[in-house]
């Protein structure tokens, strides 16, 4: 084992090179909230298993990529490559890393100088949109293998058929050029057979994952007089905070004392705080929140998110990862999640329905002991990080006996 130091743009990374022959290099365009999240606590697990001899993060980034994940990109201390892009609406931002290609060649030849590492795999975040990307051929005797993730399938193409080529073009380069395909739930794969045509047999599923909290949220047998719950995340009406907040509403005019936190950034912003300047006593803004996981959800007894569509959100597997049973719809891979009745609540979207579900909660704890029990357990079982980059490991072995 030997210790290199290497300086990749602004990041200064301290790299302790292990014995395997692989170093991976995850990559994508502009990755923000969920894919951001996932990049970010897949790379710094896989780096700490000594599984691999580096562990690089690539970034394609528009001028305005927050400076709170330029922060989170620094204190990770891992190998970091940039360049820039242009803004531009979806499919043209992709488009153009065609005609400008990104140098992911060169952050290959680098990182594996760097670790001493013969082989790379690439792992892409732009879920069937990675397929401007490839082929990422082998590079001056490095042996590279490629992954793309798909973090949700949520698009219908209705109206755009243009457009609809044009994203299956970029869907079938994926298949075309061998990447190994995974998805963070079980749903993707069907909506990709029936949007772009890609087989569901082509993927492999593996979780989104989160490390074990290092506290879990109090039980609320020990302090049953009020109930808060939280919806973390983008405040936009596709995420459904207004929802939540008017289910909590629906739920408060019973009498009983249910209070709501939300965090996060978004264009619903000043509605947000409109909503807590005019209910100080039981709504709550809490802006964005740097770590929900030890901020925000230690101090609620739900999570809640009544969206429109998703895939499997980071914010529920945190959730989880505290104990906190979630009230949710059942849209994309959330019930690969949360079983009703046993993890929390699949329900309708609508605020009457999740006033009912409050009440309920409300009135008995013992019961919701017993729902953030099942929670605790079936994170450390399907979604603790250690668990995921073990799954990728086997599925990067896999890709490289092509």
């Amino acid at each position: 084992m030997s210790l290199r130091t290497t300086v990749y743009g602004p990041v200064v990374s301290s790299l302790v090179v292990m014995s395997s022959s692989t170093s991976i290099l995850h990559v994508a365009l502009n990755p923000v909230t969920g894919p951001w999240s996932v990049m970010r606590e897949l790379a710094k697990a896989q780096a700490a298993s000594g599984l691999y001899a580096g562990v690089g993060i690539g970034l394609i980034t528009y001028g305005d990529w927050p400076k709170s994940y330029e922060a989170e990109l620094a204190a990770l201390n891992l190998p970091a490559f940039r360049a820039r892009t242009p803004r531009m609406f979806g499919t043209a931002s992709f488009l153009w890393q065609r005609i400008q290609k990104p140098p992911i060649r060169r952050w290959i030849r680098e990182l594996a100088a760097a670790t001493s590492a013969p082989s790379v795999v690439i792992h892409l975040h732009n879920a069937w949109l990675s397929g401007v990307f490839v082929p990422i051929a082998d590079t001056k005797g490095i042996t590279v293998h490629t992954v793309a993730t798909v973090h949700g399938v949520n698009a219908d193409f209705i109206g755009q058929p243009i457009r609809h080529r044009l994203h299956c073009w970029m869907a079938h380069r994926l298949m075309r050029f061998n990447v190994r395909l995974t998805s963070v739930d079980s749903k993707n794969p069907q909506a990709a057979e029936a949007v772009f045509g890609i087989p569901r047999t082509k993927f492999s599923v593996v979780p989104n994952g989160v490390p074990a909290a290092r506290s879990t949220a109090p039980s609320r047998a020990t302090r049953a007089e009020f109930l808060t719950v939280g919806h973390v995340g983008t405040l936009n009406s596709v995420k459904g905070w207004r929802l939540a907040a008017e289910g909590v509403m629906a739920a408060r005019a019973t009498g009983r004392d249910i209070r709501f936190i939300v965090a996060g950034t978004g264009p619903d912003e000043p509605e947000v705080r409109r909503w807590a300047s005019e209910h100080p006593d039981w709504f709550e803004y809490a802006g964005f929140v740097h770590s929900p996981q030890t901020s925000i959800l230690p101090r609620l007894d739900a999570f809640v998110l009544m969206a429109e569509r998703e895939g499997l959100p980071m914010a529920i597997i945190e959730a989880m990862s505290v104990g906190l049973p979630v009230i949710s719809t059942a849209v994309g891979g959330i019930p690969d999640a949360v079983t009703d009745g046993r993890t929390g609540y699949l329900i309708p979207r609508d605020a009457g329905a999740l006033a009912q579900v409050l009440c309920d909660t409300f009135d008995h704890p013992e019961k919701h002991r017993h729902l953030s029990e099942q929670t605790l357990r079936i994170f450390q079982e399907k979604f603790e990080i250690t668990g995921v980059v073990k799954a990728y490991d086997q599925i990067y072995k896999d890709g490289a006996r092509l």
